[in-house]
């Protein structure tokens, strides 16, 4: 009789114990300290039918700036966050209408993006706007309610006024005589000479194969641009060479022998070599690869 009621008892005390790890399972096998976690089956879930699994969502966005200047471009910057604190998703220039259009990814979980549009003399707007599918959004050109930051000091410059002469969408080699100040506009993709005395202002995107200045030329690389030298070569102390791009892209050699001064974005996978005679100054970014 006794041997039946401890045969019970034993039977008794297993079922408790296999209850109570299905009810406090341990992740870690038969480890009896670890009893903090539980574990539910996948089909015990209960997820309402609004949650999204998308770890991810895109966003089809169109930018519009009124009443524009022909011939002028503006630059589009999406950030996440404040445009002085976030990081760019992406960049682009608006058309000749002044209009954007583009498609970003972005986490799922952002609620707002950030549109900032950037002026030809260099003052910027942004806009604050919901993270849904679709996005318009319309910079007028008068007294905005919208925010208003300025990151860096303008160049001051434009491309419209101040020239002797412009080219658009210069191909070849273009040579800068001494008391020329050449503007260039559209695209570009040749080489430019600069005489002593002799200046340019650069408004195009594109590529410029060779640049050499002479003497006490004068270069400057205005806002908007979005432009690559592949080499540069300054034979005088009295050159200048100023950027305000925030997209300049140097690759080849680039040997400076006057003053250089960024107060943009400069990425530099080439060779950047500062003579004897030589004055870099750095007032925004250099990114050296």
């Amino acid at each position: 009789m006794k041997s039946k009621k401890t045969s019970l008892l034993l039977i008794a005390l297993v079922v408790a114990f296999a209850a109570c790890k299905r009810d406090n399972p341990s992740p870690e096998g038969d480890d009896p300290t670890n009893t903090g976690s539980i574990s539910v089956a996948a089909k015990d879930l209960v997820v309402p039918k609004t949650f999204d699994f998308e770890s991810e969502k895109d966003l089809q966005i169109k930018v519009a700036v009124a009443n524009v200047v022909a011939g002028e471009r503006y630059v589009i910057k999406i950030y996440n966050d404040v445009p002085s604190t976030g990081d760019v998703i992406t960049t682009g220039l608006t058309n000749e209408k002044g209009e954007y259009t583009t498609n970003v990814r972005v986490p799922a979980w952002e609620e707002f993006i950030f549109i900032e549009k950037i002026n030809p003399d260099g003052s910027r707007y942004f806009e604050k706007v919901k993270a849904n599918q679709f996005i318009s959004t319309l910079f007028n050109a008068g007294n905005p309610q919208t925010p208003y930051i300025i990151r860096k000091s303008g160049s001051g410059m434009t491309c419209n006024t101040g020239c002797t002469r412009t080219v658009n969408n210069h191909t070849n080699n273009e040579i800068v005589d001494n008391g020329e100040v050449v503007c260039f506009t559209g695209t570009i993709n040749g080489s430019i000479t600069i005489r002593g005395g002799g200046a340019i202002k650069i408004c195009a995107n594109g590529t410029i194969t060779g640049l050499t200045m002479d003497g006490n030329a004068e270069a400057y690389i205005l806002e908007n641009t979005i432009l690559t030298f592949s080499n540069v070569n300054t034979n005088g102390s009295k050159t200048i060479f100023k950027n305000w791009s925030d997209s300049l892209k140097t690759t080849g050699t680039i040997s400076l022998n006057g003053t250089i001064e960024n107060r943009g974005k400069m990425y530099v996978s080439g060779d950047l070599n500062i003579q004897s005679n030589g004055d870099a100054k750095n007032y925004g970014d250099i990114n050296i690869t």
